[in-house]
């Protein structure tokens, strides 16, 4: 927090530039950062997070939910971080919409989309949060989700065949987010911002 940036050299950046590609890539996990430091591995941590997360949604939804249906939602978050850009009124409609998809067979419902996305909001996996119009400085409707780990973020990017370009938008955007979400900002809530049809984070 103390650091000049006007005494900041070539050589200083060069380092917080690849700093912030690493952590970009292995986040901030205890487990994923101890692999990545010893030199082994650090996806597989991540990996197994997620199964631990599909097992633990299982146990404690009161739907019946399979590993295909987290994965199918993980999935849908992903492309609602790539498309919905400027947020979405209709958020849990739109992630229920593409949960299913044209496969009646695995039909799910609003309600245990909604309780999906409340249970990762409660065990700190992800953020959901309100728009502000900085033009007129009004809260609007839509919505956006925000991954509070950006390097499990990068592993479902992925593991989801997001191309490096649009991936590293939304893991800029996460990156952000993070970055407020750990300052002790006194009960100020957190807003992404819409400014004349251009997104601010």
């Amino acid at each position: 927090d103390n650091y000049d940036i006007e005494k900041l050299t070539k050589e200083d950046a060069a380092w917080f530039s690849q700093a912030f590609n690493v952590y970009c890539k292995v986040g901030g996990y205890p487990a994923a950062v101890l692999a990545f430091l010893h030199k082994t591995d650090y996806k597989k941590p991540l990996a197994q997070l997620l199964e631990v997360l599909k097992k633990e949604m299982n146990n404690k939804s009161k739907f019946e939910i399979t590993k295909e249906r987290v994965e199918r939602l993980l999935k849908v978050i992903i492309r609602s971080l790539l498309q919905e850009k400027k947020g979405d009124k209709n958020l849990l409609e739109h992630l229920v919409l593409y949960a299913n998809g044209r496969e009646p067979s695995i039909k799910t419902s609003k309600a245990e989309v909604s309780a999906l996305i409340d249970w990762l909001a409660e065990v700190d996996v992800l953020s959901i949060y309100d728009g502000v119009n900085l033009a007129t400085n009004t809260i609007m409707e839509d919505q956006r989700i925000y991954f509070n780990d950006v390097g499990f973020l990068n592993y479902l990017l992925e593991t989801n065949n997001v191309d490096s370009g649009n991936a590293i938008g939304v893991i800029s955007e996460n990156f952000v987010h993070k970055a407020f979400y750990n300052k002790d900002l006194n009960n100020i809530s957190i807003y992404f911002g819409i400014y004349n049809n251009y997104e601010f984070d």
